[in-house]
């Protein structure tokens, strides 16, 4: 097991802007509308991503096989627009009485990165978008170095409403996965953005109809 806490961190992001690919700025009232309803600790999903586990993963495995799915970001079961990279560790780095070969990774916006270690690759309610066996074996060390990265923005509390989706890039672009267009996660920030935007529609909706009945007993209680 990865020596990782099993706490979520709560921390909250200062940050709308995200420096990596999708530069455009999310909307602060989507930052918080994320934040408000983010999954519980006991909803989330796996084990918080630590300098620990990046030690493990660093000086451990090399990985022969690469998954990509879109899921709902934990806490939103109606989404479609959070990302889980799952990786395969090579056969020969494998203990022979532990099944768990796959490693599930994701960021949870505004908690940080996730590490699940288990039997198989599927991703629960999850959508497959690539699925790729490399020629040769992809060395620990670049999975490793985008974990520390994004252990390193979660410490200094630089983190956005997108990073589930930029931190999927971020690991595929370290592998050099060849089937994911990158124009994918570009689509991803378009449908956090209907999705942010329908979610605001609706609470407009509620509130005019909370003060619509307000105003209508007001008007019964004056008769």
């Amino acid at each position: 097991d990865f020596s990782a806490s099993a706490q979520a961190r709560s921390s909250r992001s200062e940050l709308c802007r995200s420096p990596h690919s999708a530069n455009a700025e999310m909307p602060a009232d989507m930052c918080q509308c994320l934040q408000g309803g983010s999954a519980s600790a006991a909803q989330l999903p796996g084990s918080e991503v630590t300098r620990a586990t990046v030690k493990d993963i660093r000086r451990s495995w090399a990985f022969d096989e690469f998954f990509l799915y879109s899921t709902p970001i934990p806490g939103f079961a109606e989404t479609t627009c959070h990302s889980v990279v799952v990786v395969s560790v090579a056969e020969q780095d494998r203990e022979e009485d532990d099944l768990r070969n796959y490693l599930h990774l994701q960021f949870v916006p505004f908690q940080g990165p996730r590490i699940q270690q288990l039997p198989f690759s599927n991703v629960s309610k999850g959508k497959l978008v690539s699925h790729w066996r490399p020629k040769s074996q992809v060395f620990a060390f670049r999975i490793a170095d985008v974990l520390e990265l994004w252990v390193e923005r979660v410490e200094r509390k630089e983190t956005s409403a997108r990073d589930s989706v930029t931190f999927a890039e971020d690991l595929v672009k370290a592998c050099s996965v060849p089937q994911v267009d990158l124009a994918h996660f570009e689509k991803m920030i378009e449908d956090l953005n209907e999705w942010h935007r329908l979610e605001v529609a609706k609470e407009n909706s509620r509130r005019a109809v909370a003060v619509g009945t307000v105003v209508a007993m007001a008007a019964c209680t004056v008769q």
